[in-house]
């Protein structure tokens, strides 16, 4: 499982996760790394066909899928939501951030994958609007991501964060962001409640033998880990 949030324990249908490091790169079909992720999903006792992936675009786009989408790879999105038993939701991440939902009136679930792009946008409004829920009864768990100590950006990125002046934090001439801060914001104003929303509270960049980070690795080729959910 490698990552627990508290808020779900009480929901014994729900299955979640997050690979790491150990656990090998979790590429999607078509690269030779595929080979990790059937492991990884062994070992977790998910049948791998059961899964629906997402090519991720950086994207705000959420697709809701079904049972009849198991197996195969959705394109150009960053969310995916579904209502049917038996489906697996899954993203790659390395530095974003997984956040997964679940709305237990509807026994729906939900998981994003919000890089800043996506935070600042509208993805996580548009995951729960996919969802046909009332925000309030939403509880959200937010993995493992790039946190404020190392996520630096430039000065031509800052006007995309002029909404959430308190996740901006400028130490010299450097400028840092607070992503959590952004998508607890986010998820706030979209009328999820404080009290339903948990972050693992971990940094990709600073967990370097437990997470694939993008900035701290710099790899020639994207290694993620990969989350998942599902009923």
């Amino acid at each position: 499982m490698a990552i627990e949030f508290k808020i779900f324990q009480k929901f014994p249908q729900l299955k979640f996760g997050l690979s790491q490091k150990l656990d090998g790169p979790m590429e999607l079909a078509g690269s030779g790394e595929f080979a990790y992720r059937e492991m990884f999903f062994a070992k977790n006792h998910i049948n791998i066909n059961q899964t629906v992936g997402a090519k991720l675009a950086h994207s705000e786009n959420v697709v809701l899928v079904g049972v009849k989408d198991r197996g195969t790879v959705i394109q150009n999105v960053d969310g995916l939501v579904t209502k049917d038993a038996d489906v697996v939701l899954t993203i790659t991440v390395a530095d974003c951030y997984p956040i997964y939902f679940f709305a237990p009136n509807e026994n729906a679930i939900g998981l994003a994958h919000s890089g800043w792009r996506g935070s600042v946008g509208t993805l996580i409004e548009n995951t729960i609007k996919e969802i046909k829920t009332d925000p309030a009864s939403l509880f959200v768990g937010i993995g493992p991501g790039i946190g404020l100590c190392h996520f630096e950006i430039r000065n031509d990125t800052i006007e995309k964060f002029k909404d959430f002046p308190n996740a901006v934090k400028y130490r010299g001439k450097k400028i840092f962001i607070d992503l959590p801060k952004v998508i607890n914001h986010q998820l706030i104003k979209a009328g999820v409640k404080p009290k339903n929303i948990e972050f693992i509270g971990e940094c990709t960049y600073c967990e370097p033998n437990k997470y694939f980070s993008y900035r701290s690795d710099k790899p020639a080729k994207i290694q993620a880990m990969v989350a998942y959910i599902g009923l």
